[in-house]
């Protein structure tokens, strides 16, 4: 099990490196061209476009704002919110359509507030190994979150080894196996490609060269996914 959680002035020193331009940052999406190509795959994928009009959505650590930013322009009624100040700063700065929020997931955020969709990409609370954190520390508190039929949208990256790597738990097929039966998360889609055959092969490739890849699952509030 691995459950490191850096803290809040740890991500503000790292968006203060980036804002003044000392470093790249290694933990946020900061192209709008690539969020929007990869919000748009992952729709198309799940059969969630078009978005219906006045849908809401929750980007949870939403870090610079890119992928918010490229939400809103899908269709969506953005928040976005990460507990880092800085990073809300200059995501505010960036995009001014978006609800930008600096606030804790879940603790801090209104249980009133519903959404269409919540979106969470590497998130760094289910950096770890334990099913039942990932589902109660992210998953559980999303579904509180969702309107009837709304949908749970989580990215991440993993080679499928079962190991850490440079930081990162990268979760082995079993795990994210342990969590479709005891989550109802969907099985694993590299949404850079059109049929899901062709995904699966790509992740037996990513699994055997150990080489780290985006992958997608979504849960319907109401419902175990197939």
């Amino acid at each position: 099990m691995f459950d490191k959680r850096p803290t809040k002035q740890f991500y503000d020193h790292v968006y203060e490196q980036y804002r003044s331009g000392a470093s790249p940052c290694l933990y946020s999406m900061d192209n709008l061209d690539k969020a929007r190509r990869r919000v748009n795959l992952v729709f198309k994928t799940f059969r969630l476009w078009p978005l219906p009009k006045g849908a809401r959505v929750l980007d949870v650590g939403c870090g610079l704002g890119y992928m918010s930013e490229a939400l809103r322009l899908a269709g969506g009624i953005v928040t976005g919110i990460d507990f880092s100040s800085m990073a809300i700063d200059l995501a505010r700065k960036s995009f001014p359509n978006v609800d930008f929020r600096c606030l804790s997931f879940p603790d801090e955020l209104e249980k009133s507030d519903q959404f269409d969709i919540v979106w969470s990409v590497d998130l760094t609370i289910i950096n770890t190994f334990d099913v039942d954190q990932i589902y109660r520390n992210l998953i559980e508190p999303c579904l509180l979150l969702l309107q009837p039929n709304g949908v749970l949208i989580i990215g991440w990256h993993t080679d499928f080894s079962g190991r850490m790597k440079s930081g990162t738990a990268c979760w082995s097929l079993q795990t994210i196996n342990d969590l479709k039966l005891y989550a109802g998360l969907s099985a694993p889609r590299v949404v850079d490609v059109r049929f899901s055959l062709l995904s699966k092969l790509i992740i037996i490739a990513s699994r055997f060269f150990r080489r780290s890849i985006p992958v997608f699952f979504v849960r319907n509030r109401d419902k175990i996914q197939a």
